[in-house]
């Protein structure tokens, strides 16, 4: 799936039914993980950890996996759209993004 998240917008705090990976293909997402961890592999290739309460830039080229049940979110802090390309390891009846209060 391609998701488009225009200039200024803030996407909840949501959580996913089960594995999502996705890969930035054009633009700067500021991304915050509330509860849990998700790994990160940049463009270069290198690897991280990003726990509950931190945030990062997710830039062309960088990569996550969000375990099921992790709650985070995202913000395109800029000008220009960002594409994320995702693939999801779901059940079909379940709904991609479950919205939540932290």
């Amino acid at each position: 799936m391609r998701y488009t998240i225009p200039p200024g917008a803030n996407l909840p705090p949501h959580i996913h039914p089960g594995m999502q990976i996705e890969r930035v293909e054009f633009g700067i997402l500021t991304y915050t993980v509330v509860k849990g961890a998700a790994k990160i592999i940049r463009a270069d290739r290198t690897e991280e950890t990003l726990q509950a309460g931190q945030t990062t830039l997710l830039k062309v080229g960088d990569s996550l996996a969000e375990p099921g049940g992790m709650v985070h979110y995202g913000k395109n802090e800029t000008a220009s759209p960002v594409i994320l390309l995702s693939a999801s390891l779901f059940e079909a009846n379940k709904p991609k993004a479950i919205i939540v209060k932290p």
